[in-house]
């Protein structure tokens, strides 16, 4: 097997270069991979430390295999070569990928099971009602050729035979064991023989869901319901404009450009809050936030 590409130590090392951090807001941490892991030689792999706390979570592998089988009699010899993308959980049961399993065949009474990640598409809901897998190598893509490459002999996989900049549903436990959602953009690539990850973000909060693609936190229904009814926000030129209809315990505000940065934040306490802003004129976020949860957030242009 190839070594890994990157150490854990060499990863560390060089993770300024390696990785683009961007924060949306508070709650969401996108990683942007620079440049992208490749995956293309055989049995090569990597993993990924989510919340780069020095402990992989994640790990792919480009596996590629050769074997022969041979009647009892010696009257049929077939010679197989086969290709599978895999991914899976790395280092904890609880670091899991959404995905399903189905039993591939029986042979004397023994099962074949085997687990294929879901592909999932932009913006969908990556949250508990997904169903998750522990298993350690699951089938992104897979493909198998009889007799030197002469048919294809089975395939599958729901990201065969290729598929580019869909996403891995996954959750994983911090080092206090909590619960994370996030998202991983891969690309299956040479008719599942190779495979190419670009990037990846997870919820802060624990348990919170997160939708595929994006770098923001998610709101529900429900909460914008009750945001919607009780805050008003709004710009006109260089001033930001906050109308609040019942004031809540802990409750601040944050401006923050469109790479994270914030401009302002401050405490509540007033029903109308008048913000000038000085900087560039340009899209903001507003993000209204209780006891350390963002509630609500809405977009304004500056002049």
């Amino acid at each position: 097997m190839r070594s890994k590409r990157f150490s854990l130590l060499q990863y560390s090392a060089f993770a300024s270069s390696f990785l683009t951090i961007n924060n949306i807001n508070s709650q969401v941490v996108y990683i942007d991979i620079e440049p992208d892991i490749t995956l293309d030689a055989y049995n090569e792999y990597d993993t990924l430390d989510m919340d780069q706390n020095g402990i992989s979570d994640f790990l792919f592998l480009n596996w590629h295999t050769t074997f022969t089988t041979i009647t009892s009699s010696g009257s049929n010899i077939n010679s197989f070569e086969r290709f599978v993308q895999l991914a899976g959980g790395y280092f904890n049961l609880q670091n899991q990928i959404a995905g399903t399993s189905t039993i591939q065949y029986e042979y004397y009474g023994v099962e074949y099971i085997f687990h294929h990640p879901f592909l999932i598409l932009s913006n969908e809901l990556i949250d508990e009602k997904l169903e998750f897998q522990d298993w350690f190598y699951q089938s992104m893509a897979f493909k198998s050729y009889r007799n030197n490459g002469d048919h294809i002999f089975d395939s599958g996989g729901f990201w065969f035979p290729n598929e580019s900049e869909k996403f891995l549903g996954v959750r994983f436990v911090d080092e206090e064991d909590k619960l994370h959602y996030g998202w991983i953009r891969c690309s299956v690539i040479d008719s599942a023989e190779g495979l190419i990850i670009h990037d990846y973000a997870y919820e802060v909060e624990p348990d919170k869901p997160i939708e595929a693609g994006s770098t923001v936190s998610y709101v529900g229904v429900n909460d914008l319901t009750v945001a919607n009814n009780n805050f008003q926000i709004y710009s006109f030129n260089n001033v930001v404009f906050i109308n609040i209809k019942e004031l809540t315990a802990d409750l601040s505000y944050q401006i923050v450009n469109l790479q994270g940065a914030k401009i302002a934040v401050g405490y509540v306490n007033t029903n109308q809050i008048v913000i000038p802003i000085d900087a560039a004129s340009g899209i903001y976020l507003v993000d209204m936030v209780s006891h350390g949860k963002i509630v609500y957030s809405k977009k304004v242009i500056v002049n």
